[in-house]
């Protein structure tokens, strides 16, 4: 009877490698990721060419996004008392449209995300939750940081629903499963809002 957990293997990658093509290809690796990328130009025939596009795609990658890693502990509780407790990593990726919030578990090799969710820069009226979408349903402010609420539900599936709680340049701090009278927050680095989130008492996070 643990969390409902929620794992997604990851989008697999594809790249192009065949020494006798005319494509050169550039795979370059920045803080959002891998990105592929080929033109048509003859490498061996333009290596000065080639040394100025990786070095110009290097740098537009970099100024595209930004990339930072967190130690993140999820701590879970069911009937208001606590029965686990793991330890993730927080990836967190930037860029001028979205924040990506990817939690997996500290030590996973295989990298599956555990919760993955995006704000978009332009709505907060919904935001992403792996491939689906959760809507706002509520806020409040806790210790003067904003706290948005938000309500996951899959009309196919049965026992899945969830309440999402953002902070405001955190990310996910806590969630609450509606149908198994759990919950689980996160704590993040250089801040108690987690904590002061679970004892507000007004049924904004889990109605006691």
């Amino acid at each position: 009877e643990g969390n409902n957990r929620i794992k997604q293997m990851p989008q697999q990658l594809s790249a192009i490698d065949n020494a006798g093509s005319n494509f050169c290809v550039l795979s370059a690796k920045a803080s959002a990721g891998h990105l592929l990328y080929s033109m048509d130009v003859i490498c061996n025939k333009n290596p000065m060419l080639y040394k100025l596009l990786i070095i110009a795609f290097t740098f537009t990658l970099v100024g595209c996004s930004q990339n930072n890693r967190i130690a993140v502990s999820e701590i879970g509780y069911r009937y208001d008392k606590e029965v686990e407790r793991d330890s993730l990593d927080l990836e967190v990726i930037t860029d001028k449209h979205k924040k990506e919030y990817i939690y997996r578990f500290a030590g996973d090799s295989a990298h599956y995300s555990h919760f993955h969710l995006t704000v978009l820069t332009n709505s907060d009226s919904v935001i992403l939750f792996y491939a689906d979408t959760a809507r706002l349903v509520d806020q409040k402010s806790i210790d003067g940081k904003l706290i948005k609420k938000y309500y996951y539900n899959r009309e196919d599936m049965a026992d899945e629903e969830l309440h999402l709680f953002i902070a405001e340049d955190i990310g996910l701090i806590g969630y609450v499963e509606e149908a198994w009278d759990g919950y689980s927050i996160f704590n993040h680095p250089n801040t108690d809002i987690e904590e002061k989130l679970r004892q507000e008492k007004t049924g904004f996070f889990y109605k006691r």
